[in-house]
C-alpha cells in the first residue's frame, strides 16, 4: 500500500500541530493523492538514471580492474632479474621485499641469487626474506595439520597436501628434506582420496607426487581406474602416459593421446609430445 506512509505522515502532522495540522495534513494528502503519480514517476526516473550511471561506473571499474590484473599476470620476473644483477643496492632491497611477499619457485630462485650478492646489505635482506617465506609456509602447514586432524574432511587433507607441495616447490629446502615433504604431500592426498574418491584434481596432484617419488607402480594403480572415470581429460591422459612410458608400457600410449584435441595442448612441450605420438607412420 503506497499510501500507508502518506496517511501516517498526515496523522503525525495532525497530532503534533493541533491548530494548523488538520489543514496541513489535508493539503499534503490531497497533493500526494492527486499529483503523486507524476511525483513518483519523477523519482523513479531519477532512480533509474542513478542506477544506470552506477552500473556504467561499476562496469568501467570492473573493466579497468580486469585490465590491471591482466597486465600484472603478463609481467614476468625479468625486471627483478635485471635489478638484482644491477648495482643499485636500494632497488635490490626493494625487489627482494616484493619477492618475499609472493613465494614461488621463481621468486625463491631470485632470492638465492641475492644471497650471492657482493653487498652485505643485499645478502642480509635476501637471507631474511628466505627465512620469512619458510616461517610463513611452516606456520600455514601447522595450522593445516591441526585442521586436518580436527575436521578429517577430504578438503582439509587436500589443503594440507597443497601446502606441502607449495613448500617443496618454493625451493627453500635441501633435496633430502624436500623429498620428505613430498612424501608428506603424497600421504595427505591419499588421505583426502580415502574420504572422497571423486576429486579429479586431487587424483592428479597425488599422481604427480608418486611420479616425482618414482613410485610408478603405485601411480599406475591410481591412474588405471581414474582413466575409466575421466577418459578424455587432458591432464589425466598426459600423466597416465608419462607413467606408462616410465614403465616401458608403450602399447596404447598413441591411442590414448589421440583422444586429446591438438588445440588442448597448453605449452610447446605438450604440443611436441602430442605431435610425436599421434603422427601417422
Amino acid at each position: 500500500d503506497s499510501f500507508r506512509p502518506v496517511r501516517w505522515y498526515a496523522f503525525l502532522v495532525f497530532v503534533f500541530f493541533p491548530y494548523f495540522g488538520a489543514a496541513g495534513a489535508a493539503l499534503f494528502y490531497a497533493a500526494v493523492r492527486f499529483g503523486g503519480e507524476r511525483f513518483r514517476a519523477g523519482v523513479r526516473e531519477e532512480y533509474e538514471s542513478y542506477i544506470s550511471e552506477k552500473r556504467e561506473e561499476t562496469l568501467r571499474t570492473t573493466v579497468f580492474a580486469d585490465f590491471v590484473r591482466k597486465i600484472r599476470a603478463e609481467v614476468n620476473f625479468e625486471p627483478f632479474t635485471d635489478i638484482l644483477r644491477g648495482g643499485e643496492i636500494r632497488l635490490k632491497v626493494r625487489a627482494i621485499e616484493k619477492l618475499a611477499k609472493n613465494p614461488s619457485p621463481e621468486s625463491v630462485r631470485l632470492l638465492k641469487e641475492g644471497l650471492k650478492d657482493r653487498s652485505p646489505e643485499v645478502r642480509l635482506h635476501a637471507a631474511s626474506s628466505m627465512l620469512s617465506i619458510e616461517a610463513a609456509l611452516q606456520e600455514k602447514i601447522d595450522r593445516a595439520i591441526e585442521a586436518a586432524r580436527r575436521q578429517g574432511t577430504a578438503k582439509a587433507h587436500a589443503h594440507l597436501g597443497n601446502l606441502y607441495r607449495m613448500y617443496v616447490d618454493a625451493g627453500v629446502m635441501e633435496p633430502t628434506l624436500a623429498r620428505y615433504y613430498l612424501m608428506l604431500a603424497r600421504d595427505a592426498y591419499r588421505s583426502s582420496l580415502d574420504v572422497d574418491t571423486s576429486q579429479s584434481e586431487v587424483v592428479l596432484t597425488y599422481g604427480r607426487c608418486l611420479v616425482e617419488l618414482q613410485e610408478y607402480e603405485k601411480a599406475k594403480k591410481l591412474m588405471d581406474p581414474a582413466m575409466k572415470i575421466w577418459p578424455d581429460e587432458k591432464e589425466m591422459v598426459f600423466l597416465r602416459n608419462e607413467i606408462y612410458f616410465a614403465l616401458g608400457l608403450f602399447d596404447g600410449i598413441a591411442e590414448s593421446f589421440r583422444r586429446v584435441a591438438p588445440q588442448a595442448a597448453a605449452n610447446p612441450r605438450e604440443k611436441e609430445v602430442l605431435a610425436f605420438w599421434t603422427q601417422e607412420t
